[in-house]
């Protein structure tokens, strides 16, 4: 008899570890920054940092602005990112500040949509900032949430080359020289085989090639046709 129950206890151990075992965390965290655009405001850095696990269907959020020593003033106007799915599969809970789940395109991204957009209050009194930071639980619908929901999600493209394809965006407020102008910090989620948006440096350097290899061309195509 004892030797019956010492089996079902070895039993049920064994499959309470393998049950843990499969378990892992999601611990992620990312850097969007910008703006790309050589006439938008530089040194726009937004935080973002996901938690949770494999075995569960929520994660919690975490957006900081991270650019006080360049806009102490700086305001989280919107945050969008992209997840695998439809949006509809995941929905919103647990804000620290009243954002909002909106649908459409980011304000400041030339009209670009991403799967999940939160929108600040009214009045700017309770927007995120260098110092508040934004919270939330983001709940899967069904099934539990994976690291392929977030390394898989598509990228959005932003009409602007500069700031090409993304997973996440924010538009930022009160930030430029006067702290009047506004601008969008771009990324992807670590480890996302999505390519990262090139500085406005290595565009102009990619763009003076191409101006360059074109004219060489033309140039063959001319000395080719003097030969004829």
């Amino acid at each position: 008899m004892h030797s019956a129950y010492r089996t079902l206890a070895v039993g049920l151990l064994s499959a309470l570890w393998a049950t843990s075992a499969l378990a892992s965390p999601i611990s992620l965290t990312t850097k969007l920054v910008g703006d790309p655009r050589p006439d938008s405001p530089d040194n726009l850095t937004v935080v973002v940092s996901i938690q949770g696990d494999t075995d569960s269907n929520v994660t919690n959020w975490t957006v900081d602005l991270d650019m006080a020593s360049y806009y102490p003033q700086a305001r989280l106007d919107e945050f969008a990112f992209n997840l695998v799915g439809p949006g509809s599969k995941y929905t919103f809970s647990n804000f620290n500040l009243p954002y909002t789940p909106v649908t459409g395109s980011m304000n400041g991204s030339g009209n670009t949509n991403f799967m999940l957009t939160l929108d600040d209050p009214t009045g700017n009194k309770y927007d995120a900032t260098n110092v508040y930071s934004l919270s939330f639980t983001l709940t899967k619908s069904t099934g539990s949430f994976e690291l392929s929901d977030f390394y898989n999600a598509w990228p959005s493209c932003l009409n602007d080359a500069f700031l090409g394809c993304n997973q996440l965006a924010a538009h930022l407020q009160a930030v430029g020289p006067d702290g009047q102008d506004s601008g969008i910090a771009v990324g992807n989620y670590p480890g996302s085989p999505v390519n990262p948006v090139p500085e406005p440096g290595t565009m102009l350097l990619l763009g003076s090639g191409m101006a360059a290899s074109a004219i060489a061309k033309r140039r063959r195509r001319n000395a080719a046709a003097l030969s004829m």
